[in-house]
């Protein structure tokens, strides 16, 4: 994850992995022409899953209170738990 993102940044990407699934594609499209050929997306991981949800979680509590704060680097699944139990 990159250092001190916002969760409204990472919310786009996580939800394009969360919707790999084996059978998809993707192309790489600049101004308008395809750049590359189709690549073949690996099904998504339940760890992506997870991530989304607390993304959400957390982007909700920044939109709703008006308080920023970037995810730390190594926030860990034991880190991801404290919002949710709380």
């Amino acid at each position: 994850m990159p250092e001190r993102s916002l969760p409204c940044i990472l919310l786009p990407v996580v939800r394009f992995l969360a919707e790999a699934k084996e059978g998809r594609g993707a192309t790489l499209v600049l101004n308008g022409k395809e750049i590359g050929p189709p690549m073949d997306l690996p099904a998504s991981t339940q760890n992506v899953q997870e991530s989304l949800r607390l993304l959400r979680v957390l982007d909700d509590i920044q939109r709703i209170s008006g308080v920023y704060f970037p995810i730390h680097q190594s926030l860990t699944d034991s880190a991801g738990r404290t919002p949710r139990q709380s």
